[in-house]
C-alpha cells in the first residue's frame, strides 16, 4: 500500500492558491485521503520529491499555465518513470486548452541545468508519454477569477 493517496504537483506562482483549496476541500472530508503537499514536505528536494511521486497512488496535476517549471518537470519525470496513474485539474481561465498545456512540457529545458539542479530531466518521450497519460484520465476543469493577475 502507498503512503500517499495522492501527490499534488502545481507550479508555485499560478497553481499554489488552487492546491491549497484542493487540499482544504480534501482534509475537510471525514476520512482526508493522505497526500505529499509541497507546504508540508521537504519541497526543495529533488530526492524528497521522487520519494513523494514514488509513494503516492495518483499524480494529480493543477494544470496551469506556466506549469512546467525546473521542479515541476523533475516531479513529472518521476510520475512518467514511475507509471503513476494522472489526474489533472485544468485552468480553464488562462484560455488554453488541456492539449496546449500539455505541449509545454516539449518546450525542453536544458539538460545540464536540470543535472546542475539534481533534478531528473523530462525529456520528448517524457513528455510525450506524459501527456498521452493525462488525456486518457480524468481531467476536471476549474474556473478561477479570469481577473485575476499574476
Amino acid at each position: 500500500m502507498d503512503e500517499f493517496e495522492y501527490f499534488l504537483s502545481f507550479e508555485w506562482l499560478r497553481g499554489l492558491l488552487v492546491a491549497q483549496v484542493v487540499r482544504a476541500v480534501l482534509n475537510a472530508a471525514r476520512a482526508p485521503p493522505r497526500s505529499w503537499f509541497a507546504l508540508e514536505q521537504d519541497a526543495a528536494s529533488p530526492a524528497a520529491m521522487e520519494a513523494g511521486v514514488r509513494a503516492s497512488s495518483a499524480f494529480v496535476v493543477v494544470l496551469t499555465d506556466g506549469y512546467f517549471t525546473h521542479n515541476v518537470r523533475h516531479e513529472v519525470a518521476c510520475a512518467v518513470a514511475a507509471g503513476k496513474r494522472v489526474v489533472v485539474l485544468h485552468d480553464v481561465a488562462c484560455g488554453r486548452r488541456v492539449e496546449a498545456l500539455l505541449d509545454q512540457a516539449s518546450a525542453l529545458a536544458d539538460p545540464a541545468v536540470i543535472a546542475g539542479k539534481k533534478l531528473r530531466h523530462l525529456d520528448a518521450a517524457g513528455a510525450a508519454e506524459f501527456k498521452a497519460r493525462a488525456l486518457s484520465s480524468t481531467v476536471i476543469e476549474f474556473h478561477r477569477d479570469a481577473l485575476e493577475r499574476f
